[in-house]
């Protein structure tokens, strides 16, 4: 008997779609189309991409940013700020309560 600080520690499912979704309306008013769920969600189960969190947030970004630039290359500050987003994700999705 005792606390499973595991179960604690983590959201059993903070690495989805749905929950980036959830961040993408809060931060930029965004909803994230059914034809990009597919990329992201392999993206996100992506073991080696969750390792290290540059790669994950250039991944998730290049797959996002068209929602953002209108067809065009995304503006510089645009790109910052949803980097940003991402990395907030991955740091509340892949780290730990301490």
């Amino acid at each position: 008997m005792g606390v499973d600080w595991n179960r604690f520690a983590k959201m059993p499912d903070a690495l989805s779609v749905d929950r980036l979704g959830l961040l993408l309306k809060s931060s930029f008013g965004r909803n994230i189309p059914v034809s990009m769920r597919g990329r992201l969600s392999s993206a996100l189960s992506n073991q080696d991409l969750l390792g290290d969190q540059g790669a994950f947030v250039a991944q998730v970004s290049k797959i996002i940013g068209p929602l953002f630039g209108d067809g065009r290359k995304m503006k510089a500050k645009d790109a910052a700020h949803l980097a940003s987003a991402v990395r907030q994700f991955y740091n509340l999705a892949v780290g730990s309560v301490d």
